[in-house]
């Protein structure tokens, strides 16, 4: 048995405030978990989602196959207008578009102007089999 004395020393002690203390820290631990296990369940959900994303942007930054430029020893670029490049580009930008890409988006990832794209979908994206743009001779002064 307890005596009245013990009795009013084990109430003036900190004995309840540390018991009441740990079972404010037992609850403080398993919110924790619980959000712990919420983290990573959202954690798992975002990396599918970048994943996702990952593939998306690696596959549009891997569209450009046909160059539409070429440097010359000299430093200057040549636009490559011969047929096959330019049936290769206008049947990647019809499938592009197909897909859902914006025509600016389009013409800002190849390097030409919006109208470029907009002039082969105008056309079917059919090139029209021309000529290899020849330099005219200058006139002498």
């Amino acid at each position: 048995m307890i005596s009245p004395q013990t009795k009013a020393l084990v109430e003036l002690s900190a004995v309840p405030i540390l018991t009441n203390q740990i079972e404010t820290m037992r609850t403080t631990i398993s919110n924790l978990e619980n959000f712990v296990i919420k983290i990573n369940r959202d954690m798992e959900s975002y990396a599918k989602v970048t994943t996702a994303l990952a593939e998306e942007l690696h596959k549009v930054h891997q569209i450009r196959t046909h160059k539409t430029t070429r440097i010359n020893d000299d430093g200057t670029p040549t636009y490559y207008r011969d047929p096959q490049s330019v049936k290769g580009r206008w049947a990647e930008w019809k499938q592009l578009l197909e897909e859902g890409y914006p025509v600016a988006a389009i013409a800002r990832r190849w390097g030409v102007d919006r109208r470029t794209v907009q002039y082969a979908r105008k056309r079917g994206f059919q090139p029209t089999m021309f000529k290899q743009p020849t330099k005219k001779p200058r006139r002498k002064k």
